[in-house]
């Protein structure tokens, strides 16, 4: 198994996890794919210069998803993957997750022709995804208090909670 770089040495990404409760109450995620190899995976990209890594992640979920919704302002997790570039090399990125909660789909989007999208009850959502650490984060998943959390938070000694990181060497894209 390949190693990873270091966290200082990995490509910064950012991604909205885009979610609503379905008419039982129960959370549903909705996955986008990939351009290339259509993996299933979570609205994604680059940090964007004047914006807020919340707010790139907002707008790469309009532009790759077609939804817009309420986006938190703080980090939720962040999931490790290798990339694969156009010349077959794989970078290493981490990417920083943002939940979205869903309040509108739009009919027309910039990317609706380059990519699915689809709505997945949790635990199907995990299973479909292509990178293990997304899956793993995924896995952890609930609504409290009307908000997206982790079932497992690590809380260091001054009981502030930390941002969980989920680790992977497979490739994405």
């Amino acid at each position: 198994m390949t190693e990873l770089a270091p966290y200082s040495k990995r490509l910064k990404q950012v991604a909205a996890l885009p979610w609503r409760l379905n008419a039982n109450g129960e959370l549903e995620i909705l996955l986008v794919t990939s351009r290339i190899s259509r993996h299933w995976l979570l609205p994604k990209g680059w940090p964007m210069d004047g914006k807020s890594n919340a707010q790139a992640a907002r707008q790469e979920a309009f532009e790759e998803a077609g939804i817009e919704g309420r986006i938190s302002k703080s980090r939720l997790a962040k999931f490790a993957y290798r990339r694969i570039e156009p010349d077959g090399s794989t970078s290493p990125c981490v990417v920083s997750v943002f939940a979205l909660r869903v309040s509108h789909q739009l009919d027309d989007w910039p990317e609706q022709h380059q990519r699915d999208r689809q709505w997945f009850a949790l635990d199907a959502a995990a299973a479909v995804v292509f990178v293990p650490s997304l899956a793993a984060m995924l896995s952890l998943l609930m609504v409290k208090n009307d908000a997206l959390v982790l079932r497992r938070v690590w809380r260091p000694k001054g009981g502030r909670s930390r941002t969980s990181t989920f680790g992977s060497d497979r490739s994405d894209e």
